[in-house]
């Protein structure tokens, strides 16, 4: 009876929120960790696809999460939804990008001065592919998602918001603007995004297109890094 008991208490402090918040910001990475020993062996040509394959090593970590802590199928990541609103997503964050873009080119704050060759939007795209899925699994997917349960729609809105926006503090050029910012534009509509749905492939798409055009296309530093479009 007492090993009952005290399984039992386990399986509480386990399944308590902030317990599930605290291993999962953990468990995720670690999957994308032993990715990054096996890519370690890619040969150069084949370096494109590390980012690719430590994006997939998250959804992996993320699978195992629910499935072995929460003892449930992830249904945020059901298959049958993933190619309609990852396409979705991924239309959203290009067109609002863009939108910025035009609206700042309009006013002579942004212009083209010349343009690369397309092969230049390689390291950028799978940049954006990592940042996008490892960032919305974490997240939306752990952190609003549990917090949620915990508090209601309205404080896991602020709290995740908050922490995505913090987590950019150590950007190359960040501000106090920036951060508030990046938890507006991205914290709250992401959370959004996901709460529409209840799926993070909305998320996900939206968040690698707004990286990869960002950066791929207008060549505008991502998160303060800079890079080639």
């Amino acid at each position: 009876m007492k090993i009952k008991l005290d399984r039992a208490r386990l399986r509480r402090f386990i399944q308590f929120p902030l317990t599930r918040i605290v291993v999962g910001i953990f468990w995720v990475p670690i999957f994308v960790a032993l990715g990054e020993l096996v890519t370690k062996r890619l040969p150069a040509a084949l370096s494109f696809y590390k980012p690719i394959v430590l994006a997939l090593c998250a959804l992996l970590g993320y699978y195992t999460f629910v499935r072995i802590l929460e003892r449930r199928k992830p249904g945020e990541l059901l298959a049958l939804s993933a190619p309609l609103e990852f396409l979705a997503g991924l239309l959203i964050g290009g067109l609002l990008i863009s939108s910025t873009v035009a609206a700042l080119h309009l006013f002579d704050v942004f212009a083209v001065t010349g343009r690369n060759d397309w092969t230049v939007i390689l390291a950028p795209l799978a940049a954006a592919v990592l940042a996008g899925v490892l960032e919305e699994l974490i997240i939306r997917g752990i952190v609003f998602r549990i917090a949620e349960e915990w508090f209601g729609s309205g404080i896991a809105i602020a709290g995740s918001a908050a922490l995505f926006g913090a987590l950019h503090i150590p950007n190359p050029g960040s501000s106090v603007v920036s951060v508030i910012a990046i938890a507006l534009e991205a914290g709250v509509m992401l959370a959004a995004a996901y709460m529409l749905t209840r799926r993070l492939w909305l998320p996900i798409g939206t968040h690698i297109a707004w990286n990869f055009v960002q950066g791929g296309i207008f060549e505008i530093a991502t998160s303060g890094v800079a890079t080639k479009g």
